[in-house]
């Protein structure tokens, strides 16, 4: 979805961008970025936040619903009609001035001024997941967080992967990584029941 993909490219992102938030709805994503973000966000006090790989922008949205501090919201994604998708479904959204970038996550400056970058199973995607990690640390100021969706190791991954090429890392995998790229302390927490809790879990990792 962003960065130097690993498997599917742009494209293939594009052409499910019509039918991709309502297929995480009913798999139950939604409800499960929800409750991670009020979970994980709980007493963070976040204005400006960057959204990598935003896809339809559901894990944005439960963003914004568990922080109202949210002021400003950036959408960055390599696919045209994903961030149209994203756009239009944050249109129904009370808070945050929104704005959009279709680029490449490599692509992007080092500005350190966001407090929280999220990613919703973009590392996947990457052929360098240390790097796409220091990319993502570079976006949020010192003191911030990154909140990521990362695919775990599951049969479910199975079919996934034969449509979107991707991969999947264990929390002692997504820890050595961390480490690797000089972050700071990470807390692993599950997402909700079925689908979800079967193929991801949540990140929440302190950016020095």
């Amino acid at each position: 979805m962003t960065g130097r993909v690993f498997g599917q490219g742009p494209s293939a992102y594009d052409a499910a961008a019509s039918w991709w938030s309502e297929r995480l709805s009913v798999l139950k994503y939604p409800e499960a970025y929800s409750g991670l973000c009020h979970t994980a966000l709980n007493g963070h006090l976040l204005s400006r936040v960057v959204d990598i790989g935003t896809g339809g922008g559901d894990l944005a949205r439960a963003a914004i619903g568990a922080c109202p501090s949210i002021e400003t919201l950036h959408l960055v994604d390599t696919s045209a009609r994903m961030l149209e998708a994203a756009q239009a479904a944050l249109r129904s959204v009370d808070g945050p001035d929104v704005t959009v970038e279709q680029t490449d996550m490599e692509l992007l400056q080092p500005c350190r001024s966001f407090d929280i970058a999220l990613a919703g199973h973009v590392i996947e995607h990457a052929s360098d997941p240390v790097l796409a990690l220091r990319q993502l640390a570079g976006l949020v100021r010192p003191g911030g967080v990154l909140l990521l969706v990362v695919s775990r190791p599951h049969i479910c991954q199975f079919p996934i992967w034969l449509r979107w090429r991707h991969r999947w890392f264990s929390e002692t995998q997504m820890r050595r990584m961390t480490k690797e790229a000089m972050l700071g302390a990470v807390d692993c927490m599950p997402l909700a029941a079925g689908v979800p809790a079967r193929t991801s879990r949540g990140y929440l990792i302190a950016v020095p």
